[in-house]
């Protein structure tokens, strides 16, 4: 805007432009603000996921030093464990099994049905 320009305009046409910037104004902070709260969402993420990892390694070390420090027979510990995944791998596998026939998870690749009998 020229100088000219603002002092021959009427006042309608200084409200009318003021009101503009001012809507500029807020739909930019609110983009910032926006942006910002994705950020902190990220970063929100990045330490549950962390926080995540540390706690399952921590029980998975808490467990074996309870096994170890009560002298369990070692042969009857791989035996338990082996029963315990024996029952969860049917579990999981169907669940994969799911996963890849879900269209909308797998939209790039989807499972053809005579593949499903190679599993």
């Amino acid at each position: 805007a020229t100088a000219e320009s603002i002092f021959f305009m009427q006042n309608d046409e200084l409200e009318t432009e003021g009101q503009e910037q001012g809507e500029e104004l807020d739909k930019l902070e609110r983009q910032e603000i926006t942006l910002e709260s994705k950020e902190n969402i990220e970063k929100q993420n990045r330490r549950n996921l962390k926080i995540m990892k540390l706690t399952t390694n921590l029980v998975m070390v808490a467990i074996a030093t309870v096994v170890i420090s009560t002298n369990v027979d070692r042969i009857v510990v791989i035996l338990v464990a082996q029963v315990f995944n024996g029952c969860l791998l049917p579990i999981f596998s169907i669940c994969l099994l799911i996963c890849i026939n879900d269209e909308q998870f797998m939209e790039s690749a989807p499972q053809r049905g005579w593949s499903n009998v190679f599993l």
